[in-house]
């Protein structure tokens, strides 16, 4: 199945590295045939405490600037969430609202 588009109109196209190459016949792009990191697998596997981002890069197959890319991106959004919620409580507590 096509990681971009979903068919299932996919043929093989050699290897790479070891990794099947695919094609797919319906959006014309070209993929390996390994599956894709998830934010959450790494998030979560980090969240243990037990793992550096070396020993993730490790176990994932990947270079530890994607473990770095994923961790960044996710710490950010959580991080900006709980600023606002912060700043939504203090406008709310402020004479304003009284």
């Amino acid at each position: 199945m096509c990681f971009y588009c979903g068919s299932h109109r996919t043929i093989k196209k050699g290897k790479d590295n070891g990794y099947q190459r695919w094609f797919c016949k319906d959006c014309k792009r070209y993929f390996m045939g390994r599956l894709r990191l998830k934010k959450e697998d790494v998030n979560s596997a980090y969240s243990l405490g037990n793992l550096t981002v070396s020993d993730l890069a490790r176990e994932f197959g990947v270079s530890t600037r994607t473990i770095h890319r994923y961790l960044s991106s996710e710490y950010t959004r959580v991080w900006d969430k709980k600023r606002l919620e912060k700043v939504g409580n203090l406008v709310k507590n402020s004479y304003l609202y009284r």
